[in-house]
């Protein structure tokens, strides 16, 4: 497998949660904790693009600020990989509980001759769907693999003041992962899971409990 660096995005503000849900424990380890635990099986390195370092340093990870103010999590993930030493990045949340190892591999397998690797779970072809958000669509930019090809065009969407994950799409080579490639790896799509609400964090520990 080619050597990959992992980018996490810890810039949300967690306002839906009422506090850091990065730092609260699910099953006993942080939410960020779990997810790096999982980069690490995978990643040659790892950073988090954070704005709240003191947040965040017992973590021991590189930590990157946002290069591209109020840019959203497009200017998260540029900012990651301006930052990286490796071609290859996988980009995931910081509230990404149930990440799976070995599809994250699979991604990553996908990526020669390819700018973006996104699982798509959909049942239509979204990206003609060019003015659509990515949750529109069930297109998830933030668990996927990206190449160092892609800070360009980023950089161009941000500027353009659309700073919708997916807007810059059709200005790189994408390599859209259906659904039915996806379940073998991941029968019940928890990969995809994020945790936002108390409602969501209830629902994660049940699931964890019952794993």
């Amino acid at each position: 497998m080619s050597a990959v660096t992992g980018i996490i995005l810890a810039g949300g503000r967690s306002r839906r949660m009422g506090r850091d849900k990065a730092l609260m424990e699910l099953g006993g380890r942080a939410l960020i904790g779990r997810v790096i635990d999982m980069l690490q099986t995978i990643c040659a390195d790892i950073v988090l693009v954070t704005n709240s370092p003191e947040a965040y340093r017992a973590f021991g990870l590189a930590m990157i600020p946002d290069a591209l103010p109020n840019a959203g999590s497009l200017g998260g993930l540029y900012s990651g990989l301006v930052a990286i030493r490796t071609e290859l990045a996988i980009a995931v949340a910081c509230d990404m509980p149930f990440l799976n190892g070995r599809l994250l591999e699979h991604l990553v397998s996908l990526a020669d001759g390819y700018d973006a690797v996104v699982p798509d779970l959909s049942t239509g072809a979204v990206l003609e769907a060019a003015s659509q958000t990515a949750k529109q669509i069930d297109l998830h930019p933030l668990h996927a693999v990206y190449r160092r090809t892609c800070i360009e065009p980023m950089a161009a969407q941000v500027q353009s003041g659309d700073l919708r994950l997916i807007g810059y799409f059709d200005r790189v080579r994408v390599r859209a992962v259906r659904r039915d490639e996806v379940v073998p790896y991941d029968p019940a799509l928890r990969s995809f899971i994020n945790v936002n609400t108390p409602d969501e964090w209830a629902q994660a520990e049940a699931l964890l409990g019952g794993a």
